[in-house]
């Protein structure tokens, strides 16, 4: 899961950093023909020629990164990708478990407790088989000792369990707020946008300030799907301290 996400959050890197190359060029165009005539410095154009070159350099790690991303994909599958598919908020899971149903649930899936529970039947059937009249006492006190150590161990199972499934609501709660968050920003974003091209139609504003709403919605988008992303993780780690 961890390389699909890198490859979508890397498309929406190269989209974004896309956004900003043209915001920056569309700026260095426009200040040129302002120094063109005389309405701006040669310094000023010059800090516009400077953003332009960076947000081009930038564009270019952001590419090399989608690659890397790609690749590293396409290796762990063993095939090409063609195209990957964002998630959507409706393949998240349904509802979550209260911690008790948690720990009943790790209690008999657990790995970890039930590699615990196997020693101790283990060590209560070696002690079974001497705890007798003709076995030696050092023979019976060594089982009785290891029946004891695996009782311990399944209840430090127990414990360490419990405390991963905590941590992990925790982590699918600070997930969950944040993609609320994403969700509330990227709506105001998208509010933006909407009211800076009625003014860009209306004449108000520049096609600069236009790209620049148009970059701050796909940035929130970014950031939307990125939280979405987190917000997955944090279901699938829930799972994994059930079972691990």
């Amino acid at each position: 899961f961890n390389l699909f996400a890198e490859l979508v959050e890397a498309q929406a890197a190269v989209e974004a950093q896309e956004g900003t190359a043209r915001v920056a060029e569309i700026s260095a165009q426009a200040m040129a023909a302002r120094y063109e005539a005389g309405a701006a410095t040669e310094s000023e154009l010059t800090g516009a020629q400077s953003e332009l070159a960076s947000a081009e350099r930038s564009l270019e790690e952001a590419r090399t990164g989608l690659q890397f991303a790609r690749d590293s994909l396409e290796a762990f599958l063993g095939t090409g990708v063609v195209e990957v598919r964002p998630l959507r908020e409706s393949q998240l899971p349904e509802g979550t478990p209260t911690e008790e149903e948690l720990v009943a649930s790790a209690g008999e899936a657990n790995r970890r407790i039930r590699n615990a529970e196997r020693a101790l039947v283990d060590a209560e059937e070696q002690l079974a088989a001497v705890d007798n009249a003709y076995s030696a006492a050092r023979e019976i006190e060594t089982a009785r000792e290891r029946v004891q150590n695996a009782e311990e161990a399944i209840s430090d199972a127990r414990d360490a369990v419990q405390l991963s499934l905590r941590q992990a609501l925790a982590n699918l709660d600070a997930a969950r707020n944040r993609y609320e968050n994403a969700q509330a920003s990227q709506r105001s974003a998208a509010e933006s946008f909407r009211a800076s091209q009625a003014r860009f139609e209306a004449g108000t504003i520049s096609r600069v300030a236009l790209e620049e709403a148009r970059l701050s919605l796909g940035s929130s988008e970014a950031s939307l799907q990125s939280a979405l992303h987190a917000l997955f993780r944090a279901h699938l780690q829930l799972e994994m301290a059930v079972l691990e």
